[in-house]
Parts: structure tokens; C-alpha cells; sequence
């Protein structure tokens, strides 16, 4: 039979085998757990992850029924407490210490054992690991606790190289989103400049207003990026603001006017009934507009109209394909929790369509993901709809691609009307 320090030795070195192997919590986290429970000889356990202030903002369970945020995990509030105060591991069990809270949380959960550990990086307490019992007592657990903070240190370790994975990844998204929107407005510049010269006098003034506009954009979107890049993670800083939506159409058809002019398409907006000023955030609805309005210039036919439709329905529209929502594109946009209705005003619908040749099916099940492009000389380079995808998700809505209709294309996103973070 393996002793308690061979068994203790073993789990160990499972959890760094694994730790080496993946920089996916959400891998290594299960695992963990199911060991130690194993280890323990408990039932139950879970990995609470805490966020800068020390809140638990996710957590992983093993045989612990939760059904997640905002309802409170079922396990002994008390013990967590003190893991937080003392940063040490915390073993109890129900004839230890008569204390009221202790005795009374291990009676309404009819535990015999609770273990809780603290998971601290460079001496910050970033998550506890929890696990309790209700038929073993203490004996294996008081042996084993050398072994559980080295098992906290690692996970610890692994918490940390995820958040610095998870920053690196943001950063490189932050600079393809830059460079993928700059490029946007290179080429609305571009058009602008080449419309003076070949008629310097006609349309001079008309072009040059286009040109302020897109580098007034352009500075607009950088200083933005290096003030999310400032934010360290905490979006949530950030508060939504009034939007007057219909004037925001205009002004972004007006800028992609030149483009537009360049390969004979008129561009047009239409608004259905009045629309309510909205309580959201304008950069990111620019942003969304931007690259839907110049992917539909860019493929739309010549000689035919791009139109940009506005309405309120009642709800968030059609949900994105389950692929799609399980694989995100970027991370610029999803540094917090996404914006909700903060009342029954209901959804702002806006719809861009073109004539043009529609996504093929395979393309259309991987539309909204990172760098999936289509073919031909004109095809994008799989960002701009991955940017936009995952800025309205953070704006509380959804954003899809209607079922082809004759040669007409159109992308549909929808915005909550009062959103709140």
C-alpha cells in the first residue's frame, strides 16, 4: 500500500507534470482538484479565483453543485475568511474548536472536514483551494500539508503565466486592431488625396473635410488604444455615455464617402421611426460601424447603393453561432464583463447592406473568427469582422450575417439601448 508521503510525493509531481504542460487554467485546474480530493480522501472541492480587490470573480468546482455568480458558493464562509487573513493553509474538522460560525457552517453542510489553501503569487493571495468532506476527518490532511502548499505555490505559478499569456495575447490583439484600423483609414486618406489631384479645384474642399475626419478618427482610435492599454484589464473604468446614434451614422457614411465615390456606389442612411439617444459607449459603435460600412464598400458591385438601416426592436436579435461564441476573435474588447440592459427600453438594431457576392457557407460558420478570410484578390485579411464581433459582444449584443437574399449582403448588430457595465 503507497504511504501518505509517497502519495503526497506522486500528486505533487502529477500537478508539476501538468503545470509544465499547459498554460490553460482550465486544464490544469480540474485536475488539481481531483487529486487532492483523491489525496484528502474527501468528496468535495474548488479553486476560487480572486480578483485585484480580493472578490472571487470565478471559481472551478469538483462535486460541488453552483450555480456560479451571484449566488454564494456553499462552503464554509468563515474558513475562507481566515485563509484571506492569515494566507496559510486551514484545516478543521467537527470536534475541533468550539466556535459558533465554524460549528454551525459544518452542521448545515454536515461536514466531518474542511481544508482550505492559499494560492499566492510573489506573496499577493490570488485564490484559495478548497476542500471538504463529510465522512473523513483530519488525520490525512494534517499529514499532508507541506504537500498542499506546494500544490497552492504551483497553482499560484500557473495563475500567474495564464494572466501574463492572457496580457500578451491583449497587447498583440491591440496592435493588430490599430494597425487593422489605421490601414482603414490609409485608404479612405488615399482616396481622398487621389480625388484632389485629378480634380483640384471641384473637389478640394469636399475631400479635405474627409481627410480631417479620418485622421481625427485615426487620433480618436489611437489614444483610445493607449488609454485601454493604460487600464491594465480594468475596462470596467470605463463609463458609457449618451450616444446619439443617428447623427453617429451620418458622420460615419460621410467618411467612407470618398471610397465609396471611387468605385461608383452611393452610400445611404435610413432611420425607421425616431431613434432614443443611447447609453453606450461611441468609440466602440464606431469602431463596429468602420469596418462594417468598409467591408461593404470594398465588395459591394459598383453602381449600386450601400445602405445603413437603423431601428429599435425588443431584443438582442439572432446569437451568434456556437463556434464563434466559444472561439473569440480578439481580446481588446472583452476585458470585463459585457455592458447589460440596464431597463426594458430594448435593443437599437443597425443593419448595412450591399449588392454584392455573399460569403460562401463554409466561410459564413467562421466568419466572426480570427483571420478567417475568403478567397480572391479583394478578400479581407480575417480581423475586421473578428474586431467587430467581439467589441458588440461588449456592448451587450450580437452581431450576424442574414441568410442570403439574391445578390444582397447584410451584416446586423444590435446595441441595448440603456446598457450598463
Amino acid at each position: 500500500m503507497e504511504s501518505r508521503n509517497a502519495a503526497g510525493e506522486r500528486v505533487l509531481l502529477e500537478v508539476a507534470k501538468q503545470f509544465a504542460a499547459t498554460l490553460q487554467l482550465s486544464r490544469l485546474v480540474p485536475m488539481v482538484l481531483d487529486r487532492v480530493v483523491t489525496l484528502l480522501r474527501a468528496e468535495r472541492a474548488l479553486f476560487a479565483l480572486l480578483d485585484a480587490r480580493g472578490e472571487i470573480e470565478h471559481a472551478v468546482t469538483h462535486n460541488l453543485p453552483w450555480e456560479g455568480p451571484p449566488a454564494p458558493l456553499p462552503v464554509s464562509q468563515s474558513v475562507l475568511a481566515d485563509v484571506m487573513r492569515d494566507r496559510d493553509v486551514v484545516i478543521r474538522t467537527s470536534t475541533m474548536f468550539p466556535d459558533a460560525s465554524i460549528t454551525e457552517s459544518m452542521r448545515s453542510f454536515g461536514l466531518q472536514l474542511i481544508v482550505c489553501v492559499p494560492v499566492t503569487v510573489r506573496g499577493a493571495l490570488v485564490g484559495l483551494l478548497y476542500v471538504d468532506s463529510t465522512a473523513t476527518g483530519g488525520d490525512e490532511a494534517r499529514m499532508q500539508t507541506e504537500t498542499l502548499r506546494a500544490i497552492g505555490t504551483l497553482v499560484g505559478v500557473a495563475v500567474d503565466n495564464a494572466r501574463l499569456f492572457e496580457e500578451l495575447r491583449y497587447r498583440r490583439d491591440l496592435l493588430a486592431w490599430m494597425m487593422h484600423d489605421l490601414r482603414n483609414h490609409m485608404t479612405i486618406t488615399r482616396a481622398n488625396a487621389e480625388f484632389i489631384l485629378e480634380d483640384p479645384e471641384g473637389s478640394a474642399v469636399e475631400c479635405a473635410t474627409e481627410v480631417r475626419s479620418a485622421t481625427d478618427y485615426a487620433t480618436r482610435m489611437t489614444d483610445w488604444a493607449l488609454m485601454l492599454d493604460r487600464l491594465e484589464g480594468d475596462v470596467s473604468r470605463e463609463q458609457p455615455k449618451s450616444v446619439d446614434l443617428a447623427a453617429l451614422l451620418e458622420q460615419c457614411a460621410r467618411a467612407h464617402g470618398s471610397l465609396a465615390r471611387r468605385r461608383n456606389i452611393r452610400l445611404r442612411v435610413v432611420v425607421e421611426g425616431e431613434l432614443p439617444m443611447l447609453e453606450s459607449f461611441e468609440e466602440r459603435l464606431v469602431v463596429v460601424l468602420d469596418n462594417l460600412l468598409f467591408n461593404a464598400v470594398k465588395f459591394g458591385r459598383p453602381n449600386t447603393v450601400v445602405t445603413v438601416r437603423a431601428r429599435l426592436r425588443r431584443d438582442a436579435g439572432v446569437a451568434p453561432f456556437a463556434a464563434q461564441s466559444a472561439r473569440r476573435g480578439m481580446t481588446v474588447f472583452l476585458r470585463s464583463s459585457p455592458m447589460l440592459p440596464s431597463d426594458d427600453s430594448g435593443f437599437v438594431e443597425v443593419s448595412v447592406h450591399n449588392v454584392g457576392e455573399a460569403p460562401s457557407p463554409e466561410l459564413r460558420e467562421r466568419l466572426f473568427l480570427r483571420r478567417a478570410r475568403g478567397e480572391g484578390p479583394r478578400s479581407s485579411h480575417g480581423l475586421g469582422l473578428a474586431i467587430a464581433y467581439d467589441c458588440v459582444r461588449s456592448l451587450g449584443g450580437h452581431i450576424w450575417l442574414e441568410p442570403p437574399a439574391d445578390d444582397l449582403v447584410v451584416f446586423a448588430f444590435t446595441v441595448p439601448v440603456r446598457g450598463v457595465v
